[in-house]
């Protein structure tokens, strides 16, 4: 008889990292259930509802530039309370009650040990909807690098960059400027080398547009993907098992809809 393999002969669902198997508690169990089609769990209403509120979270978020323009991350601070003060709501549609909040944590701040000199992220924004039970029906995540003003070709950032492709592709180098807030795919980054000057035409996108659109509708950020900050990980799910990695971020933006039929 042959060794018994860890994760494919496991009873339950687990996790792997570096090759140890952890047992999922059943918050990890439902995730694995958790599908990839966002439009397939909210009605075009509340699908357009959550777009336009990104949308102004984003531009008031740039009006309030001078208030949080000392750095970066005074200005991913102030991103992420106008994501918690904006991206809420309640929508009844189709005889399903539909309630969401946005709750912004950090988890570390600056100096000569902060995370995202090791790691290469500022921040994560995450997406999650809940059924009646809090059950994960749906989760998705983008990880962020931010800059102030990047006008020159910058290595340290092609690096960092590097480290979030590494661990979740689909992500994004956010630029944060007086005019507006812009946001560059981050395969479009390591494309011009980390040069501004050299991005393609059109790498630049409106960061209102990348979210409202572009994560929304899936294009960017990864599924099943989430921060599990108790673990210090980042978590994927492959359908079968989790998948996790040591993983930090400075900052988390965590938007939740719960979806509860009416009765």
């Amino acid at each position: 008889m042959g060794t018994a393999h860890p994760l494919r002969d496991a009873p339950h669902p687990c996790w792997t990292l570096a090759g140890a198997v952890l047992l999922l508690s059943s918050a990890d169990r439902a995730t694995l259930r958790a599908v990839s089609d966002l439009a397939a769990q909210l009605p075009d209403e509340v699908f357009a509802e959550l777009a336009d509120q990104y949308r102004y979270a984003v531009t008031r978020a740039e009006a309030n530039y001078e208030n949080n323009s000392a750095d970066e991350d005074c200005l991913t601070g102030g991103l992420s309370q106008s994501m918690a003060d904006h991206v809420d709501g309640v929508l009844v549609h189709g005889g399903t009650n539909y309630s969401w909040e946005t709750k912004v944590k950090k988890f570390r701040g600056r100096g000569p040990g902060a995370l995202e000199k090791k790691l290469g992220a500022d921040a994560i924004i995450e997406l999650s909807i809940l059924d009646e039970g809090d059950d994960v029906v749906f989760r998705k995540s983008l990880l962020f690098q931010a800059k102030k003003n990047w006008r020159t070709k910058d290595a340290s950032l092609v690096k960092q960059v590097e480290k979030m492709e590494a661990v979740a592709t689909g992500s994004i180098v956010v630029d944060y400027r007086e005019t507006g807030y812009t946001a560059v795919r981050s395969e479009a980054v390591l494309g011009a080398s980390g040069a501004p000057k050299k991005l393609a035409r059109g790498a630049r996108e409106s960061l209102a547009n990348i979210l409202a659109d572009a994560f929304l509708k899936c294009s960017i950020g990864g599924t099943n993907l989430y921060y599990d900050a108790a673990r210090g990980m980042l978590v994927r799910s492959d359908g079968h098992h989790m998948i996790a990695r040591k993983f930090a971020v400075a900052r988390r933006m965590r938007s939740v809809v719960t979806k509860v039929p009416i009765r």
